[in-house]
C-alpha cells in the first residue's frame, strides 16, 4: 500500500510530524526486515521532498529520522511464519528443547528451521545467550551480517563473556566494513579469555598509536603464547583483511580450514581473494 501522508506546513512541530509520518508507515505498509530499508528510504526521501522548512527543523527531521531508523535497525524482528512459535502457546517443553532442536537443524544445514527453533528458544527464555548467538551464526552463514550484529550483541549483553558470540561478532563488524568495531571486540575477546588475562603490549618505537595496532599487537603475543590456538589464527586473518595484508589472511584461513574442514564461512573468505 502506498502511503500518502498529511503536507508538511511551517506551523507543525517537527518532531510530532516525524513521527506521525513514520507511523502512519508502518501502519500501511508491509513492513519486514528483508524490505526494510528499500521502503525506509523511499518513505524519507517522499518525506524530505514535501517538507518546507528552516536548516533547524531541516536538521531535526533528519536526526530523528535516522534515531527511528537506527532503533528498528537494533530490534529483532521474529519471523511472521514460525511454526514453532505455535507450539510454544499450545504445549510446555523443557528448557533448551529448541535450542537442541536448532543444533540439530544447523549440523544436517538446513539453516532455515534452524532459525525457527532458536527463535522459539528465545521466545521462552530472551536471556539465553547461545540461543542468540546461533541465531547470529545463522544470518552470518547467509551473508545477512547485519541481522547477524543484531542477534550477537544481544547474545553479548545476556553473557558479556561468550568468547565464541566475541569472535562471531568482530567477524560480522569486517564484513560490514565497520573496522573499529571489529577491532574494540575483538580486543575484548582477549580480555575476557581467561586463557590470556594480564596479558599486555608495551609501545615501542614502531607503534603508531592506532587501535589497529594495539591489537595486532595485542594478538600477535596471544598468538606465541598459543600459536596452535584456532581461534587465534582466525582473529589474526581478520585482522590482516582490515590492514588489507590478504596473503597473510588467506594463509590462516587455510590453517584453519585443514582443522575444519566444514567451516563454510572460512571456505567463503579464501574464495573470495581466488
Amino acid at each position: 500500500m502506498h502511503h500518502r501522508g498529511r503536507e508538511y506546513e511551517p506551523e507543525m512541530d517537527p518532531e510530532e510530524y516525524i513521527e506521525e509520518e513514520f507511523q502512519e508507515y508502518l501502519d500501511s505498509a508491509d513492513v519486514d526486515d528483508s524490505q526494510f530499508e528499500e521502503q525506509f528510504a523511499n518513505m524519507r526521501t517522499d518525506t524530505f521532498s514535501r517538507a518546507q522548512a528552516s536548516e533547524d527543523t531541516w536538521k531535526t527531521m533528519i536526526n530523528n529520522l535516522e534515531n527511528v531508523e537506527a532503533m528498528y535497525e537494533n530490534q529483532y524482528q521474529f519471523s511472521a511464519n514460525n511454526p514453532y512459535l505455535a507450539d510454544l502457546e499450545a504445549a510446555e517443553y523443557e528448557s533448551d528443547h529448541f535450542f537442541n532442536l536448532g543444533m540439530k537443524f544447523f549440523e544436517e544445514g538446513n539453516i532455515v528451521s534452524a532459525m525457527h527453533a532458536f527463535e522459539a528458544e528465545i521466545k521462552s527464555n530472551a536471556e539465553h545467550s547461545e540461543a542468540w548467538r546461533m541465531l547470529g551464526t545463522c544470518f552470518a552463514e547467509q551473508d545477512q551480517d547485519k541481522h547477524a550484529i543484531v542477534c550477537l550483541k544481544t547474545s553479548i549483553e545476556s553473557d558479556p563473556y561468550n568468547l565464541d558470540t566475541l569472535l562471531a561478532l568482530g567477524i560480522s563488524f569486517v564484513n560490514e566494513l565497520d573496522s573499529a568495531k571489529a577491532l574494540q571486540t575483538l580486543k575484548s575477546w582477549v580480555s575476557h579469555n581467561p586463557n590470556f588475562q594480564g596479558i599486555s603490549v608495551a609501545v615501542d618505537e614502531f607503534s603508531d598509536g592506532s587501535l589497529m595496532d594495539e591489537v595486532m599487537q595485542l594478538m600477535l603475543e596471544v598468538q606465541r603464547l598459543a600459536p596452535r590456538d584456532l581461534d587465534v589464527k582466525i582473529i589474526l586473518g581478520v585482522l590482516y583483511n582490515v590492514s588489507q595484508d590478504y596473503d597473510a589472511a588467506v594463509q590462516l584461513f587455510n590453517e584453519v580450514l585443514e582443522f575444519k574442514p566444514n567451516d563454510y564461512s572460512l571456505y567463503n573468505k579464501v574464495s573470495f581473494y581466488d
